[in-house]
């Protein structure tokens, strides 16, 4: 991750797994000890980035990184039902998808709601977590 930050490449990939996105700041939560994505977001944050957009193209909400980011508006998060909170309002994108969602509903998804946010916040870095759970469906 260091990589990024100075200035030694665009691209960084660090191949863990899982994601770690529904760990929490205070607690373990869905098999997930540690949120890497969070980690990263952070680290991001710490070395100057202004704007950090995650990612995560799990079925499942990203809870722990979500709320590790809620009250903040330097981090564009995505997940089902929430909004965010204070300064963070408006940070947290809301695309609930219904049962059955197939690849042309999630596409439209990511197209219509999620490229655009991520293109009108205008991140300095984006973070991508993948969770496995989509490719069961």
């Amino acid at each position: 991750m260091k990589y990024i930050p100075d200035r030694h490449g665009k691209i960084c990939y660090a191949l863990v797994r899982p994601p770690g996105h529904h760990a929490q700041p205070t607690q373990a939560d869905g098999y997930c000890f540690l949120n890497n994505a969070g980690l990263a977001v952070q680290y991001a944050l710490d070395s100057g980035c202004k704007r950090v957009a995650v990612i995560d193209i799990d079925v499942h909400y990203e809870n722990g990184t979500a709320e590790g980011f809620y009250r903040s508006d330097k981090v564009l998060t995505g997940g089902i039902n929430k909004l965010g909170e204070g300064a963070g309002f408006g940070f947290n994108l809301n695309v609930p998808l219904p049962n059955g969602t197939r690849d042309i509903g999630y596409k439209c998804a990511m197209t219509e709601v999620v490229v655009r946010a991520v293109r009108k916040f205008d991140p300095n870095m984006m973070v991508f977590a993948v969770g496995q759970d989509s490719s069961a469906v």
